[in-house]
């Protein structure tokens, strides 16, 4: 189960401001693209930055980190020559946004289910991945022509094929690592859940959606081009976001000890110095008398 992180406004605030400088930082100077075999490929921690900060801060300030990083980030470092576009932003607003909803949905969820869902759904996209690369010779794309020859074909193959296999081989290691811990467990299987539906709808759907709107591009090259995108980002995400995520709680929960610790020990010196001033008293009494 996916549990709530205790926070001050002030930590928040900080942490939030930190945030938005690394998705800033992630999504428009340290984002991969011109990758040799798959030109057209961009890959960047911004989404998996944002599910994270939605899953420790919530909804409100998970969607302001999205608003701000895109705003910020686009009129101080963006490179892309485009003009600044208000739909892009509702995006990386929705990265903010939908993972602390799900938690809310998930939060009675405290059985591990095995993602036959997710599997499917891969295999479907795999599947649609290989008849789109192995039936096109070339196509179009932001106005840049991509010739597919052997490199590419195999190149998106194994992209498409490894990290698939690669999320799946990771996540059954990771269950019979936790198989005797269903707390773990039960993490495991939240968080892979919210992290593929978040990639799903926002990257996928509404982001094929926005771009279909903005600009002039072929349907099915920007659905075969966004669903590879889509599934790299999906394995990134989900194992970066555990691992953040484990990390987080061990340092919050360690923090709250300590206050824990603290609070108990003023409590036990308040009701110690209690006893002394009743005893004090009672001593007085009793010379007086």
């Amino acid at each position: 189960m996916i549990e709530k992180f205790e926070l001050t406004k002030i930590q928040k605030l900080t942490i939030s401001a930190f945030f938005i400088a690394l998705v800033i930082i992630f999504s428009k100077l340290l984002s991969i693209g011109n990758i040799p075999g798959v030109p057209f490929l961009r890959v960047s921690l911004g989404p998996t930055l944002l599910i994270f900060a939605s899953l420790l801060l919530g909804p409100i300030y998970g969607g302001a980190i999205g608003f701000l990083s895109d705003i910020i980030g686009y009129f101080t470092l963006d490179r892309t020559g485009y003009a600044y576009n208000p739909l892009f932003s509702i995006t990386y607003i929705l990265y903010g946004i939908l993972p602390a909803i799900l938690v809310y949905i998930l939060k009675y969820n405290k059985k591990f289910k095995l993602p036959i869902i997710q599997v499917i759904i891969f295999a479907i996209l795999d599947i649609f991945i290989l008849y789109f690369i192995l039936t096109t010779s070339e196509f179009k794309l932001y106005g840049k022509t991509y010739n597919v020859d052997l490199v590419m074909k195999i190149v998106v193959i194994c992209v498409t094929f490894l990290f698939t296999i690669l999320y799946f081989l990771i996540y059954f290691f990771l269950y019979k690592k936790f198989k005797t811990n269903k707390e773990n467990l039960v993490l495991l299987n939240n968080i892979s859940i919210i992290n593929f539906i978040v990639l799903f709808i926002v990257q996928l759907v509404i982001g094929i959606l926005i771009k279909l709107f903005t600009y002039d591009v072929d349907v099915l090259v920007l659905l075969a081009t966004q669903i590879i995108a889509t599934i790299v980002e999906i394995f990134i995400s989900n194992y970066i976001v555990i691992l953040l995520y484990n990390a987080s709680l061990k340092i919050f929960k360690t923090t709250t000890n300590i206050k824990l610790k603290k609070s108990q020990q003023l409590k036990q010196e308040k009701i110690d110095k209690l006893k002394s001033i009743i005893k004090e008293e009672l001593n007085d009494y009793k010379i007086n008398k």
